[in-house]
């Protein structure tokens, strides 16, 4: 896995998802996005008075109630086991912040230690607003309705892929969907024009009945897969 380094406003998105990746379960305590996260504390040793609440003392209870805190102790001893390994990883996130942040930004998290501290601290500096976002988005899809190079079909069906997702994820919405599918397949058509036009055709005819429409991922793959028949078929 290639860490990115936080460098810049426009690295806050990536990276933080991959300190959300590194953090895995223990992410429910770090989430700067969350109001409030929950703290990790030690599990408590189970007591006498944990199976009879009248008892202090172990030789106080009767079999059962021995044998009922015994297998509470062994319950104990799993979840300070899952404690211990939660601490670490948490460690671990903090280190990965510190390893992954670029030297001009550490200064955002001098005396910090927590990672949930850390992270609410670079996100108040460097989370991009949500003006920055919407601008960023239209500069993106700006570049994909550019025709893509025969060689670069593949990196450039991927960014609309990534870029997709990225408008879904943010809830940022640069054109209407009909109108996001059109422009796919009106820049697709510089270099597949008679399967664009295919396309373009049924999708009016979708349109024209009211019919749902597919979603430009659905588009891609049919592209795709379209493309490594094509191929395959020349190669025979």
């Amino acid at each position: 896995m290639v860490a990115i380094v936080l460098r810049l406003s426009a690295d806050w998105d990536d990276w933080t998802q991959m300190v959300k990746t590194k953090a895995g379960d223990v992410w429910q305590f770090i989430d700067p996005d969350a109001e409030s996260a929950p703290v990790l504390s030690a599990p408590i040793l189970p007591k006498p008075y944990h199976v009879a609440p009248t008892r202090t003392k172990f030789s106080e209870l009767n079999e059962d109630e021995k044998d009922e805190l015994a297998e509470l102790r062994f319950l104990h001893k799993m979840e300070c086991r899952r404690y211990e390994r939660q601490c670490s990883d948490i460690l671990g996130v903090a280190l990965y912040i510190r390893e992954t942040l670029a030297r001009r930004n550490h200064v955002f998290i001098f005396n910090k230690h927590h990672p949930r501290e850390m992270l609410l601290a670079l996100k108040a500096s460097l989370e991009p607003s949500e003006y920055i976002r919407r601008l960023d988005a239209n500069v993106r899809y700006n570049r994909l309705k550019e025709p893509p190079q025969e060689q670069d079909i593949e990196k450039w069906l991927s960014s609309w892929e990534t870029t997709c997702w990225y408008f879904e994820n943010f809830n940022i919405r640069v054109v209407p969907d009909e109108m996001l599918l059109f422009d796919f397949l009106e820049a697709l058509s510089k270099v597949s024009p008679k399967w664009a036009s295919g396309l373009q055709f049924t999708m009016r005819r979708l349109q024209s009945k009211a019919d749902d429409l597919p979603n430009v991922y659905a588009l891609i793959d049919h592209y795709r897969e379209d493309r490594l028949e094509n191929e395959s078929n020349t190669l025979e």
